[in-house]
């Protein structure tokens, strides 16, 4: 079987990659942390980009005004190579950097922000950050997914055979962004008891699309850069041959944008961009579903 930290090492590399009885959601708190431990910002060069193409996709969760205007303001990067990535839950130093016109090469995670170091949101900000956590919790267990079994009943299943990750083939290609009822991915970490849904991450439908930041500085979206891996539509479908071609898909070492709802207590808040749970997480902390 796989070491612990074989297993660490290989999510680094690939992961951005009937009803049920459920407790009430927690109460939303007044504010969401997601607090910086230091941050700084590069800002040369980050005058005169010309802003990126527009997609066609619908947001069913957030304002399209909003994400507009986020288009048209330059975008900066949080980088953390691989070997701090399963620190991520603990540690969060920021330094951005003007995010570039051409594709990283350095692997590891990148973090993305048109709101780089900012302490605060406004108090729409917050309310769509709100409304986002709160209809994410309230999909999963109306939709029955904190039972594993539903979850693959419904579809999801193992991305290219992660067990942390579980992808949806048909809500990952209708072309719809932060839609709580078809989100792309769920989140599940094993305990004594069996799985438990830990969160949702959403994934934008193709590399190279912006993440629509709703909640402002606190809804920072991520991507990763790692062995190359054959995407349709935003999601790896498989590892390129032995010629380096793909049978499906288009191959590219660079993951397209993402960003967690986790459920769990996360350090940096509900949208840390840390993919591994920490360790000692409490069963008690996640929405469970109970067998009778």
């Amino acid at each position: 079987m796989m070491s612990h930290l074989g297993r660490a090492a290989w999510l680094v590399c690939l992961s951005f990659l009937a009803a049920c009885e459920s407790p009430p959601p927690p109460q939303t708190t007044s504010k969401i942390p997601f607090p910086p431990q230091t941050c700084e910002v590069d800002r040369r060069a980050s005058e005169g980009q010309d802003p990126p193409a527009r997609f066609d996709f619908t947001l069913a969760t957030g304002s399209q005004d909003t994400l507009a205007e986020q288009y048209e303001r330059p975008r900066y990067t949080n980088f953390f190579p691989p070997r701090t990535f399963a620190q991520m839950s603990e540690l969060r130093e920021e330094h951005w950097e003007p995010e570039g016109s051409e594709a990283p090469t350095a692997r590891g995670t990148y973090e993305v922000s048109v709101f780089p170091c900012q302490d605060g949101w406004t108090t729409e900000q917050q309310r769509q950050a709100s409304t986002l956590i709160e209809a994410t919790r309230a999909a999963a267990e109306r939709h029955g997914w904190t039972d594993y079994d539903r979850a693959v009943e419904d579809g999801f299943y193992p991305m290219m055979g992660l067990s942390d990750h579980y992808v949806n083939d048909e809500f990952a290609n209708d072309g719809r962004i932060l839609d709580p009822d078809r989100p792309e991915f769920l989140m599940y970490y094993d305990t004594a008891d069996g799985k438990v849904l830990s969160g949702i991450m959403y994934v934008m439908p193709g590399i190279g699309l912006r993440g629509p930041q709703l909640g402002g500085p606190q809804t920072i979206w991520h991507y990763h850069v790692m062995p190359a891996a054959c995407y349709v539509n935003g999601i790896a479908v498989e590892r390129p041959g032995t010629d380096g071609s793909c049978s499906r898909g288009v191959r590219s070492e660079v993951s397209p944008e993402m960003v967690h709802v986790w459920f769990i207590d996360r350090k940096n808040g509900p949208f840390s961009s840390a993919m591994i749970p920490p360790a000692g997480t409490g069963s008690d902390t996640a929405p469970r579903h109970t067998k009778p």
